[in-house]
């Protein structure tokens, strides 16, 4: 949030830590193109969702990484993210996904493998690239074809 908070019109976190959400929300107090949500993102993210009217950029990172971090009902909720975005009617959203190393299909990540048959089965149109630990899913450029 605070490398992006200068490039974007408007930046929606969510947490799940209630202690990582009070301190975001002081950190980002009066700046007034954030706004820090509480909860499980498989919850938040269609409320969300409902009030975007616009293509966006994602940045999923919800993952239990123990520490001070908190788990939900699973390790990640990638699955219901992608399944949510990826079922918008906003057909052009861009998502990166941190972590990519993660998805091995061990602790509720899917496997790359998988998470390819889970874009091309609900947006046969999107690409998938790793690059540096970052998973990138966009619409398919004309030239790609």
């Amino acid at each position: 949030v605070s490398a992006a908070k200068e490039g974007f019109d408007t930046i929606i976190s969510i947490e799940l830590s209630n202690n990582l959400y009070r301190r975001a929300k002081k950190k980002f107090s009066g700046i007034s193109n954030i706004q820090i949500l509480r909860g499980d993102s498989a919850r938040v993210l269609p409320k969300v969702l409902s009030s975007i009217r616009r293509p966006v950029l994602f940045w999923l990172d919800a993952h239990y990484s123990a520490g001070f971090t908190e788990k939900s009902d699973s390790e990640t909720p990638i699955k219901q993210e992608l399944e949510y975005i990826l079922k918008h009617p906003i057909r052009n959203h861009v998502i990166l996904i941190d972590d990519a190393r993660c998805f091995t299909g061990q602790n509720d990540y899917p496997s790359l493998i998988e998470l390819k048959l889970i874009i091309s089965k609900n947006r046969p149109d999107f690409d998938i690239q790793v690059k540096e630990d970052i998973i990138r899913i966009h619409q398919r450029n004309n030239s790609d074809t």
